[in-house]
Parts: structure tokens; sequence; C-alpha cells
């Protein structure tokens, strides 16, 4: 009724001719920047459901990718850092993704770059290995997980979905030549064949 339409018999609806204008062509898996039109500190005062720490960090990268997925490694994986992030995908907090509650999303940098996390920390003189649980975005997508400690290659796994269904899968990265030094462990999500490259990160351990 607001553009000229009306119908007729009850039944027939009558619309009129009105000339298209679409908006710019925007694929999904590489949108443009994000409108930032975000709630103000009054109405975030009326919302009663207590948002995850994760999720209020990211809003602060706003739309540099690689500042939001820091702001929320900072929160699920405190001393972990992470390299640039291309913006496919959106990277940073995921309430739920697999069957997980609040992990980390990120994707690699281009088709030749990964998107690293690393850690330069202490290992204690009894460590065994780092457990890392991680998941691909499902379906066709997948990517090459790559482990290195002080640039050594130590652990390489193809993570993509096995069977119907797509879960999460612990990886166990062996540490015992390095018990007692002072190491930079990094971890690559590296890209394969540029289709839905993402990394889902649960647990760091």
């Amino acid at each position: 009724k607001a553009n000229g339409g009306r119908v007729e018999d009850d039944k027939t609806m009558v619309i009129p001719i009105v000339k298209p204008t679409p908006s710019p062509y925007q694929p999904s898996w590489n949108p443009g920047p994000i409108a930032n039109s975000m709630f103000t500190e009054e109405e975030m005062g009326r919302i009663t459901v207590k948002l995850h720490p994760a999720f209020v960090a990211q809003r602060k990268g706003k739309d540099d990718p690689t500042e939001r997925v820091q702001n929320v490694v900072n929160v699920l994986f405190p001393g972990w850092k992470t390299s640039p992030n291309a913006p496919d995908m959106t990277p940073g907090y995921v309430e739920n993704h697999a069957g997980r509650q609040h992990v980390l999303r990120t994707h690699p940098l281009d088709k030749e770059t990964g998107a690293i996390l690393s850690r330069t920390l202490d290992l204690p003189e009894n460590v065994t290995a780092l457990d890392i649980v991680v998941a691909p975005q499902g379906g066709k997508g997948d990517f090459t997980l790559i482990g290195s400690v002080d640039g050594n290659t130590v652990l390489t796994k193809k993570i993509q979905q096995i069977g119907d269904k797509n879960e999460y899968q612990k990886v166990t990265m062996d540490l015992r030549p390095y018990a007692g030094k002072r190491v930079t462990i990094s971890l690559d999500n590296h890209p394969d064949n540029w289709f839905c490259e993402a990394a889902y990160w649960a647990e760091l351990t």
C-alpha cells in the first residue's frame, strides 16, 4: 500500500511497476566494512543478558579484523598474540560453533599467508605437550594446522570435517624435547585451497 499497491477481490494483489534499484553487489564471503550501528552506552545498560567478555572486547576492534581477533585472544587465551587476519568470514568471537560456546575464529591473511597464534613462555620441566582443540568451518571448509617451536615445525595436520558432522578435534603437540626451556610456540591456521579456511579455537592447554 505504501508504494501504490492494492488488493482486489480479497485475493488478487496488484503490485505497481517500479524500476528496481538494486544495492551494490556484495558477496557474503567478502563483505564490506561494518556499519558501526552499535548500541549506545544507555542502550547497553538496558540489556539484561550478560554479554561474554570476549564479545565485549571484540567490539573495540570495530572493522579491523586483526584488532578484533587480538581483543578476543586477550580474553580467551591470555598471553597469546595473533598475526594479521583477513576480513573474510569475520574473524573474532563466535558464540556457538559445532557444539562449543565462546570460541575464537581466525582467518588466513591471503592464499599464501596463514593467521598465526604465538606465545613465548618458559616451559616447566615436566611439560609433555600442548593440547589444541580446534575445528574447521565444516562442510568442505578446511585448513592446515602447522605447529612450530622456535621456528621448527613439529606438527602438521589437515583439519577438516570427518563424516557427516563437524566436530572439534583434539590435536596434541609434543613439547617434551623443549621441557624446561624458554621457547616461542606458533600455531598456524594455514590455507590450503582457499575455500572457507577459517579456524575455530576452543582450547589451548
